[in-house]
């Protein structure tokens, strides 16, 4: 896509040339009107060659934030070592009642509390 966009703005300043060429052609046989089309549209490939070059700008631009927006965030060495200490201590529980009070009461079916019984 970036090849078609370099071939465009190519384009679009060889027309300005050849416009700008058209424009002094006619201003020197004496077309006033002829001259004055040609240069308007000079004028005009040249707001759209800067339009152009602004959008290429911002295409690249947005594809950048793109980029940076889906990369996985990266995280601290010692907060992800905290995070698989937290699973691991989370895996080693013997029943989410037990986990989610702090210790503090087992569910019907724990093993803890089965072996009370």
């Amino acid at each position: 896509m970036i090849r078609i966009l370099h071939a465009l703005a190519a384009l679009y300043l060889t027309a300005i040339g050849v416009l700008i060429y058209c424009a002094h052609t006619s201003h020197d046989n004496g077309s006033q009107l002829y001259t004055a089309l040609f240069l308007g549209l000079a004028v005009l490939f040249g707001c759209a060659t800067g339009a152009h070059a602004f959008l290429s700008d911002e295409l690249r631009h947005t594809r950048a934030r793109l980029e940076r927006a889906t990369r996985p965030p990266v995280l601290h060495p010692a907060v992800a070592d905290e995070i698989a200490l937290g699973w691991q201590a989370l895996d080693e529980t013997c029943c989410l009642r037990w986990w989610e009070s702090k210790e503090k009461e087992h569910e019907a079916d724990c093993r803890h509390e089965q072996e009370k019984a």
